[in-house]
């Protein structure tokens, strides 16, 4: 099949234009290794990203690591790349972790919390389930946003050494 632009159908999408996430997590990463920012402030990019992407900020978490990352001068690719690690594969283990960390750092019977996240009476901002939850997650959150700082600060540091070489 010939695809020069005469030969395309009307309304077919071109196939030049499609997205191809693999691209773009490359380009995101690649924006990473050779940003001239620091590997601090890369680290501290995805640091941020991290911890708002696990935080339940509803939707918000991606525009709000680019804006915090803005104001603070960290690397907004990175940021934005680590906000990513909240998604359908990766969401039932963070909710399950942070409602047993939660329900472990205050007592709490995490059967209680798991039940009341399954049927949605979670989100109620004044029950206990709630709180635990939130605190098992700001817990989560900055323990893995800890973590991912160290690992994009030795990998960005360890790429611009290698680089660097003749």
């Amino acid at each position: 099949m010939n695809l020069k632009p005469d030969n395309l159908q009307a309304g077919a999408p071109n196939p030049k234009l499609r997205f191809r996430p693999g691209r773009f997590f490359r380009y995101l990463y690649l924006r990473l290794i050779r940003a001239n920012d620091s590997p601090h402030k890369a680290a501290m990019g995805m640091a941020l990203g991290v911890a708002l992407g696990i935080f339940p900020t509803f939707g918000a978490g991606a525009i709000l690591a680019i804006v915090l990352a803005s104001l603070f001068k960290w690397n907004k690719a990175s940021a934005l790349l680590g906000s990513m690690i909240m998604n359908p594969f990766t969401t039932p283990f963070v909710w399950s972790a942070s409602a047993l960390l939660g329900s472990f750092l205050t007592g709490y019977d995490w059967g209680m919390v798991l039940e009341e996240l399954k049927n949605g009476a979670m989100f109620d901002v004044m029950s206990a389930s709630c709180r635990v939850y939130l605190l098992g997650n700001t817990v989560l959150a900055l323990l893995i946003a800890g973590v991912s700082y160290i690992v994009v600060f030795r990998i960005v540091n360890l790429s611009r050494k290698t680089r660097k070489r003749p």
